[in-house]
């Protein structure tokens, strides 16, 4: 089929010539004619389809530009938080070199990003946007680089009414509050009083105001050490590099802005409103709010609210496991590699899965037969955390060991002895405690151990759960023949032993619970019973296979350069076509 116009090949389905932009017209038949009278053909649904979870999940066709949009901020938004992070140290020495040349750094990194705006509008054909306009939009979603100078601030005028008193630092909490705090330091201030210079940078006189109050600061303090330790100790570094990272990736939505102000476009953007909404379904999934019937609806709620976010994805992951080939190939989409994660996924579990299997006969023999109390006590494991730890209760206090306590279902004597525990070594914050062993023989709870769903604490130490496996073992003194428990280096002493501690079994006991709590903790299981659900995560597939069910239904711009996506309604179309085969609209 060929354009009655240029002669140009066309592509099957063709409505315009990629060459000329002609608009083509069809006989009844199918059959291409050149009638000013035919009908028009109905405009095909500007929309995509993006499969996830057995499912779709509908976007309209300008999220191609918007992900590529997104993709070439975020991607200069990392490069400036490399550069900037890793020779900072080396780049300014100290905080009065810093001070001094930071005003100039950021110039540079932002004059870069604004430049890039004024790339893609030109790019697109949008002239005469004026820098002050530029500036405008990008206020609206980038403040945190003054946030953090604003920080900085406070803490000099602290160090000031440390080294200098009192009526030193209402001096310089007055002269900074017009510059800072209440003085409006902000992006779009900064950068209206630049535009009449030609400057295409974000904060520079602001800056530079700003370094020039930290400067006077700084010659009032006199003891260097104060400066070295808020430059170095503060996490300045970090603390500026995050807001400068942050700051430069959202300027892609005032693109955006731009660009459906003056191309009379509606391309979605999706902000932080977005991801608000997005995390707070996540916040409802994770603490079983919703019913487990419309787990999957909210599941792909979240996704259409924020498919950019990428904690989503992971949780998605821990819901649905089994589904991560979907799951991947919908991340991919947007931009997100989840191997990387799928492998820590994999890793983190795997350990614990090992553990568990060597259990799988061996725990019913020590139950039933090295502790002695028969085939009653032994019952199906359940993937319920809870009722886990209430069985292995009941299988402590028939092998009279008093002194550990089981959590939430405890005795009142055993919530007293967990305050004793928080009020000297366990601060476990928003951890969930799991089990408590006392070893004072005052049994105030101060020393021993406390099991919580992230960390074992001990007197003076702190250990994540993964870090133990493998490396819990009892052993006795033979100089003092008393029983310790060991985590990996750390011990504890076994005072007040029942016939777990007895019969030295404590340790597996241990190892088989904390494995318990890492596998159980890191996916959503859909059995009942702990086999059962070890069985179904050995089935899942290893990263090799993710793609196993064949080519990709959808590939983002950035994977596939050999097409180009139309401006006006988001179709493909070859790389080198200049007017789009759907609508007829000249591509940039």
């Amino acid at each position: 089929m060929f354009c009655c116009k240029c002669g140009a090949a066309l592509i099957n389905d063709a409505l315009f010539c990629s060459t000329c932009g002609t608009k083509l017209r069809f006989e009844d038949n199918g059959a291409l004619i050149d009638k000013t009278s035919a009908p028009d053909i109905e405009a095909e649904r500007n929309t995509i389809l993006v499969p996830i979870l057995g499912k779709s999940i509908e976007f309209n066709k300008d999220i191609y530009i918007y992900i590529e949009i997104r993709r070439m901020f975020e991607e200069l938004s990392q490069e400036v938080y490399d550069d900037f992070t890793g020779d900072f140290y080396s780049k300014y020495a100290d905080m009065d070199r810093f001070i001094h040349s930071f005003e100039d750094n950021i110039s540079e990194i932002f004059e870069e990003a604004t430049s890039l705006i004024s790339a893609c509008l030109s790019e697109m054909n949008i002239f005469g946007v004026t820098d002050e306009e530029i500036f405008n939009y990008i206020d609206r979603y980038c403040s945190k680089t003054s946030q953090v100078v604003e920080k900085i601030i406070i803490k000099y005028n602290s160090i000031v009414a440390n080294q200098e008193g009192m009526s030193q630092y209402r001096q310089q909490r007055k002269a900074s509050r017009g510059r800072v705090v209440g003085g409006g330091f902000g992006i779009s201030g900064a950068m209206k009083g630049m535009a009449t210079a030609g400057a295409l940078n974000m904060a520079t006189g602001a800056l530079h105001s700003i370094g020039n109050a930290l400067g006077e600061m700084g010659t009032a303090i006199r003891v260097s050490a104060a400066k070295d330790k808020l430059f170095k100790e503060s996490g300045m570094q970090y603390d500026f590099g995050i807001a400068l990272k942050s700051d430069i990736a959202d300027m892609h939505l005032a693109l955006i802005d731009l660009i459906n102000v003056h191309k009379r476009t509606k391309i979605r953007k999706y902000t932080t409103e977005d991801r608000a909404q997005a995390n707070k379904i996540r916040s409802d999934l994770k603490n079983e709010v919703i019913a487990a019937h419309n787990v999957k609806a909210a599941a792909l709620e979240m996704l259409h609210k924020d498919p950019f976010n990428a904690p989503s994805y992971e949780f998605i992951i821990y819901l649905f496991p089994d589904k991560v080939s979907e799951i991947t190939e919908f991340a991919t989409f947007f931009g997100f590699d989840i191997n990387a994660y799928y492998v820590n996924f994999i890793n983190f579990i795997d350990p614990a899965v090992d553990v568990l299997l060597e259990y799988s006969t061996y725990l019913n023999d020590l139950i039933a037969d090295e502790l002695d109390l028969g085939e009653d006590y032994i019952a199906p494991l359940t993937t319920d955390l809870q009722a886990l730890l209430e069985y292995f209760e009941i299988i402590f206090n028939a092998a009279n060991e008093k002194n550990f306590f089981f959590f939430p279902a405890c005795s009142s004597m055993g919530a007293t002895r967990l305050k004793g525990a928080c009020s000297t070594y366990a601060n476990y914050g928003k951890e969930a405690p799991l089990l408590l062993f006392d070893s004072t023989l005052g049994k105030s709870g101060k020393e021993g151990f406390l099991l919580t769903d992230g960390y074992v604490y001990l007197k003076n130490n702190k250990l994540r759960l993964d870090t133990v496996l493998n490396e819990i073992r009892q052993e006795k003194n033979p100089s003092n023949n008393c029983d310790y428990l060991y985590f990996c280096d750390h011990k504890v002493h076994l005072l007040g032993a029942g016939k777990i501690v007895e019969f030295e079994l404590l340790g597996d006991f241990i190892e088989f619970i904390i494995s318990a709590v890492l596998f159980l903790s890191a996916m959503k299981h859909s059995s009942a019973s702990l086999w059962s659900a070890i069985e179904q995560y050995e089935n899942l597939p290893r990263v090799s296979n993710l793609y196993a069910g064949g080519q990709k239904k959808i590939e983002s711009k950035s994977a596939e350069v050999s097409i180009v996506y139309c401006f006006d309604c988001g179709s493909e179309n070859d790389f080198d076509a200049k007017f789009c085969a759907d609508c007829g609209s000249e591509l940039m």
